[in-house]
């Protein structure tokens, strides 16, 4: 039989049927010529017993057509030695269907070099099995060229194991490859894949994926890459996760995308690290969203550095619970009135009187007179009391008015002298009552010099004082003080002050002067 195969011509040996394909033992198949098994069908190939076909030796494997390989049915593929399975040329390799490469044992396809695995296409891998994948060695699947690990599906890259998983050159795979990881898939890369993602395939992780992955991963990704899209959606935990080197690389764009619950999520080292630059990039938004301790967590720098649209954004309550010296860092001149107006009496208080000094007209009337009357000597001292106005004024108490200083009550307009309540008034000292000017005695009332003890009524000046006293102050004046006047005083009062008096008054003036 041998003998008679092998003169058989090349057309002869393609007309064979199968019957007597399979009538063909190992010796005469391996007695076939590479010339007279490349006419061979693939239905001719696949009549051949298991046994004859996993006689043919590896020249005969490389020999038969690419058409025929590519027809071979499931059982000839598989009945294939690994030896011979290594012997199929790249071209064979190209033309195997899907289901012939999902049909190979992992010892079969593990055969294949790096060489003749490359000849496998987009197309054949990504119809195949995830089973099939699996069965693809490491060495096989690190070996894959871009245009291959494109054929790979989300499906099979979610069912690889670790250590396969690990193989793939992440660089070689599209951006909807990678958005298409679970986050257990992305788990199980490793740092060295994640630090290799381009800006491109970093910007494809999706939110999901970024808050599921592990803090070691998460620290691996090259933050800088990331979308404010992406920032945005990151969690208070994930943010918490990011390295204090992550943080600190952040674009103030990317600062500016975090929600008021990430950046709250970051540590106050990390938060302090920022430039100027960065910081600039959180909005009035995220200030004002951010609870107490995270806002706590600014530095005395960052504070300071707050431009105006982000100090409006701080709320009355972390400005209420600010520690004496970040309340000290802040530009009290980038505040609005609400948020002034709003202060304690105690965060008043804290803040120096280099602050308070700087406050504007408009700032220094949103002001409470509960917070004037609250505030500390020093702290009233430093303000500029010709800012107030007469309704400010008029709510001063006694005490508030007595710790007013002698150049603050001698700058008091005379609408303002006139504001002071008379219990207020009662306030003021004798030296700051003598040194009155003309224009402040004026602004005096009768409520007020009623309300003067004899002593401080005598305090006005014969010269600045009395005679400037409007002859409807007059009549407030009472017989007490007119006798606790000197004789100079008594005479300082004008024909018109005089011609106002009462009869009381006037036998009190005519019995001091005589």
């Amino acid at each position: 039989m041998t003998s008679i195969v092998t003169s058989l011509s090349p057309q002869q040996i393609a007309n064979l049927t199968t019957t007597s394909m399979a009538r063909l033992n190992t010796t005469d198949v391996q007695a076939l010529t590479t010339t007279q098994v490349a006419v061979l069908t693939a239905t001719q190939v696949s009549a051949l017993t298991s046994a004859s076909l996993q006689s043919m030796q590896t020249t005969q494997i490389s020999a038969i057509s690419t058409r025929a390989v590519s027809n071979l049915t499931m059982a000839a593929i598989q009945s294939l030695t690994t030896t011979q399975t290594g012997a199929l040329a790249t071209s064979q390799i190209g033309s195997l269907s899907t289901t012939s490469i999902t049909s190979l044992s992992s010892t079969q396809l593990q055969a294949w070099t790096a060489s003749q695995f490359g000849a496998v296409t987009a197309t054949q891998i990504s119809g195949i099995t995830t089973t099939a994948v699996n069965n693809l060695s490491t060495t096989e699947l690190a070996a894959l060229t871009t245009t291959q690990a494109h054929g790979l599906t989300a499906t099979e890259l979610n069912t690889l194991g670790t250590a396969k998983l690990d193989a793939l050159d992440l660089t070689k795979l599209t951006t909807t490859q990678l958005g298409g990881l679970t986050t257990t898939t992305l788990g199980n890369l490793t740092t060295t894949q994640l630090g290799t993602l381009s800006t491109t395939q970093a910007r494809a992780l999706t939110a999901a994926q970024l808050n599921g992955v592990s803090a070691g991963n998460l620290g691996a990704i090259d933050i800088t890459k990331l979308s404010t899209a992406q920032i945005g959606g990151l969690t208070s935990t994930t943010a918490g996760n990011l390295t204090t080197t992550q943080v600190g690389a952040l674009a103030s764009t990317q600062i500016g995308a975090l929600t008021t619950s990430a950046v709250g999520g970051l540590s106050s080292t990390e938060v302090q690290g920022w430039s100027a630059g960065q910081a600039a990039g959180l909005s009035s938004t995220q200030i004002g969203g951010l609870t107490t301790t995270a806002v706590g967590n600014l530095s005395t720098t960052e504070l300071t550095g707050l431009t105006t649209t982000q100090a409006h954004g701080l709320t009355a309550t972390q400005l209420n619970t600010f520690v004496t010296a970040k309340l000290d860092a802040l530009d009290l001149t980038k505040t609005t009135t609400t948020q002034l107006g709003a202060l304690t009496t105690t965060t008043l208080g804290n803040l120096t009187t280099t602050q308070l000094g700087t406050l504007s007209t408009t700032q220094a009337r949103a002001l409470t007179a509960a917070q004037l009357n609250g505030v500390s000597a020093g702290n009233l001292g430093a303000i500029d009391i010709t800012k107030l106005s007469t309704a400010q004024i008029s709510g001063l108490t006694s005490t508030t008015a007595g710790n007013l200083t002698t150049t603050q009550v001698a700058a008091l307009a005379s609408t303002q002298i006139g504001a002071l309540t008379a219990s207020a008034i009662t306030g003021l000292t004798t030296t700051e009552l003598s040194a009155l000017t003309a224009s402040q005695a004026a602004g005096l009332s009768g409520a007020q010099l009623a309300g003067l003890t004899t002593t401080k009524f005598a305090a006005l000046t014969s010269t600045t004082g009395l005679p400037q006293l409007t002859t409807t102050a007059i009549a407030g004046i009472t017989t007490s003080e007119i006798a606790a006047l000197s004789t100079t005083q008594g005479n300082a009062f004008t024909t018109t002050q005089v011609q106002a008096m009462n009869t009381n008054q006037l036998n009190a003036l005519v019995s001091l002067i005589g």
